[in-house]
């Protein structure tokens, strides 16, 4: 028989929190998930922290960790972090300094002496409340903790993300919220019908009156629905903090779930797992799918970027910087069986012959059910990293990988220039240019079908383009093996297809005075399509 309660707690009771606090000290007790948990491990502070002082007190203040002292020893992190949802504005943000404006509020100064509990959104509230009764004193929360606004240092903080999550004593995800001002505990006045979302229907059975009464009770653990297709984590910046949370409280409108790397343990007392899941859910990401085989891993990273790429963004051009620190922890994890393994932008790269970099440029335009039609090329402010055109990430809209069997390519030459910076320290494996050196070819379409019944098949980002003759083909791959009847002709090749890059769109992409290129699809066209294939066609710049 299942152990459980026949009626939930109330959201946001002592024995709520109780039965939190205890999925807390089963995992810190016997599994290794939590930060400190192993001797390599290694506890960050962030820059700042909320002091939320003790229960009951009608005020928290602001500290930046370098001013105060902060007991860390690699053991017990000292703090745990908020993922919530903004939501539209007005938003409650920390601003920088305005000394020659005593009118400014929310600066930091003002909140390093005190934020009234009261004034603060529901959202935050919550997550105040909750760190208090899980006797944790800090709590990070990202408007409040990275100063907002054109002055702000959003820029510098987003590189910390990965160390802020993964240094987290936990993640505290309100998927019971819309945005700021709705709470994830639902304990305001009015939010009665609310908490009532979290009952479900029991049927009581009694023998006799001697006899311990038995529950029959609605199934309501739906791990999937609630969490997963939940509205939180269909945001971008929150698949990486699920990634690099070591462990995650998910508070949603019908229960409260657990996720470590020994699973998900819901309210009702159910545990489950799931080994899709678990990759995003593995304290050590990406340990999991690390242990698989290379077509396993390819088949798992290009799930993840896909994932992304459907996932929203208030703004279009932080899509490069939501995903940055999971990138890099990527990277670093593949680095350790090859130190010349690079990434970023949304490509891995494993070497000239590797393989990965080619699979990785082998993006097109989605064609899942609410895909956009046309990939447009996002619009990066003035002094922003930006995102060349051979990455999926200068995009709005969702991508897929065109499919290409293990060991039945060659793959061509093609470099990305210049080569990784060891020392970056920022997550990025490249250095502004960000170039891709590959060898361009006229090419011509058709129609009709080979012997085999396949056809040439070129996905354009924006569906209504067709060939022009400035446009070329960029052979990233060709099949292996005797092509059909012998004829050259008849062999497969994988491509990207560029043409000539505006004025605007080259920046400082170009090397060695090679001609600049942008990507406007990819696809796979037969031999006898491409014009100069023995001559291997000019070198260019694809930016």
């Amino acid at each position: 028989l299942q152990l459980g309660f026949p009626k939930l707690p109330e959201s946001g009771s002592d024995t709520h929190f109780d039965v939190i606090r205890q999925w807390l000290a089963l995992c810190d007790g016997t599994h290794t998930c939590a930060p400190g948990s192993d001797p390599r491990d290694q506890i960050s502070l962030p820059t700042r922290l909320i002091d939320v002082g003790a229960v009951g007190s009608s005020t928290v203040r602001l500290v930046e960790t370098k001013d105060v002292a902060i007991p860390v020893d690699n053991r017990v992190s000292p703090f745990i972090a908020l993922s919530h949802p903004w939501g539209p504005p007005p938003h409650f943000c920390t601003f920088p300094d305005e000394p020659n404006n005593p009118s400014a509020k929310n600066t930091l100064s003002q909140h390093k002496i005190g934020i009234q509990v009261s004034a603060l959104p529901a959202t935050f509230q919550d997550g105040i409340r909750a760190t208090r009764a899980l006797g944790k004193r800090y709590l990070w929360i990202d408007s409040l903790c990275i100063l907002q606004g054109s002055r702000g240092d959003f820029k510098d903080e987003a590189k910390k993300m990965e160390t802020v999550f993964s240094s987290a004593y936990c993640v505290l995800a309100a998927s019971w919220a819309a945005n700021q001002q709705d709470g994830f505990l639902k304990t305001l006045p009015g939010q009665e019908k609310l908490r009532a979302k979290r009952d479900r229907q029991v049927v009581t059975i009694k023998a006799d009156d001697k006899a311990a009464p038995l529950y029959i009770c609605e199934m309501i653990d739906n791990f999937d629905q609630h969490v997963l297709k939940g509205g939180l984590n269909q945001r971008a910046w929150v698949l990486q903090e699920r990634a690099l949370a070591r462990r995650t409280v998910y508070f949603t409108e019908r229960q409260t779930y657990w996720e470590c790397g020994k699973g998900v343990r819901c309210e009702t007392m159910t545990q489950m797992n799931n080994k899709l899941a678990s990759f995003l859910g593995d304290p050590f990401f990406p340990s999991l799918a690390l242990q698989g085989n290379r077509g396993e891993q390819i088949h798992w990273y290009q799930s993840l970027y896909t994932q992304y790429s459907r996932l929203g963004l208030s703004h279009d051009e932080d899509r490069p910087t939501a995903i940055r620190g999971l990138e890099s922890r990527l990277v670093t994890a593949f680095q350790k069986a090859n130190p010349d393994f690079s990434g970023a932008y949304g490509v891995l790269d494993d070497g000239p012959t590797g393989g990965l970099l080619h699979r990785s440029l082998l993006w097109r335009r989605g064609a899942r059910k609410g895909d956009l039609r046309v990939l447009d090329r996002i619009v990066f402010p003035s002094g922003h990293d930006g995102a060349p055109s051979w990455s999926w990430m200068s995009y709005r809209g969702g991508v897929d990988f065109i499919s290409v069997e293990g060991n039945t390519i060659d793959w061509r030459r093609v470099t990305l220039e210049p080569r990784r910076k060891r020392d970056s320290g920022d997550g990025f494996a490249y250095a502004s240019p960000k170039t891709l050196v590959a060898r361009a070819m006229d090419f011509h379409t058709e129609v009709r079908e080979r012997g085999d019944g396949s056809v040439s098949q070129l996905v354009f980002d924006s569906p209504g383009m067709t060939a022009g003759h400035t446009f070329k083909c960029v052979i990233v791959g060709s099949e292996k093996g005797e092509p059909i009847g012998g004829d050259e002709g008849q062999r497969v090749h994988f491509v990207l297809i560029v043409k000539p890059a505006g004025i605007t769109e080259r920046g400082t992409g170009a090397v060695r005075n090679l001609r600049p290129y942008r990507r406007i699809g990819a696809g796979s066209i037969p031999g006898r399509c491409i014009v100069g294939l023995e001559t291997e066609g000019e070198e260019v710049a694809v930016v």
